[in-house]
């Protein structure tokens, strides 16, 4: 029985020492938030040759190359900036991160998309106004943490229920 359990050990070191990545260390937050720019770092341990390393984000509909074809020639520690893709569906989606060496996969994780939470106030200096008085309004839009967001808006269009509102008349008489 020791001789068998000495053979099972043997037969496994040789295979992890016949691997051209000995050991690796990635580091990924487990959600993502849309939009915004994330950062993978990784570790690849006691590099033995010259390694050609791939890292893509797998969604439902795309894959995106967040590293393609970086050359690994000795250990370091590494980290890499990519811009987060939109969700599928808008507001979650779960996605694949997969690493390869020399076009093999050497690891996935599962990770979540998720868009941030925001909502747009429009605050107004007075509750009533009356027909011709000048509107003054202010535009704000804050984050799922009530922290404003640097949103501009180029454009904001008024609507009356009864009276359509033409942009460039702003002081159009809605009676």
């Amino acid at each position: 029985m020791w001789l068998l359990l000495g053979a099972l050990a043997l037969l496994l070191r040789l295979a992890a020492t016949s691997n051209a990545v000995p050991g690796y260390v990635v580091v990924l937050p487990v959600q993502l938030t849309y939009p915004s720019t994330e950062r993978l770092c990784m570790d690849l341990g006691a590099v033995k040759e010259l390694l050609k390393l791939n890292i893509t984000l797998k969604t439902k509909v795309k894959t995106y190359q967040l590293l393609d074809g970086f050359t690994w020639d000795k250990r370091q520690f590494k980290c890499f900036s990519f811009l987060v893709p939109p969700p599928e569906g808008g507001m979650k989606e779960v996605v694949h991160i997969q690493m390869f060496v020399d076009e093999t996969k050497i690891h996935e994780k599962q990770v979540l998309i998720q868009s941030i939470n925001s909502g747009t106030f429009v605050q107004t200096d007075k509750p009533i106004y009356t027909p011709g008085q000048l509107v003054r309004f202010r535009i704000v839009t804050l984050n799922s943490s009530f922290i404003p967001l640097n949103d501009v808006y180029p454009l904001v269009e008024l609507k009356h229920s009864q009276f359509p509102f033409t942009p460039g008349n702003e002081k159009q008489d809605l009676g």
